[in-house]
């Protein structure tokens, strides 16, 4: 359990790291943050679409290879450095 305050408001609270299982895999607060963002930026994306010469399908196309190569490098540096 993490307790967040806000001194100036005087206000305190308690959050565990786990938001919810499901069959016994625990579902992290940060996971659903990170997954969250990802889908706010193809959202942007798509908003964007030919704006500047390149189209959402090559943005998709290439967030295919992107994403699982961030997660790996990310597990990575983690390993290495911690």
């Amino acid at each position: 359990m993490q307790i967040i305050t806000f001194p100036e408001w005087n206000l305190k609270f308690t959050v565990s790291k786990v938001a919810f299982s499901i069959f016994d895999i625990d579902v992290h607060w940060y996971a659903i943050f990170i997954v969250a963002a990802i889908i706010i930026a193809l959202i942007a994306f798509k908003k964007q679409d030919g704006k500047y010469g390149i189209r959402f399908l090559d943005i998709l196309d290439l967030s295919i290879y992107l994403l699982p190569i961030s997660f790996l490098g990310a597990r990575i540096f983690y390993v290495l450095f911690s």
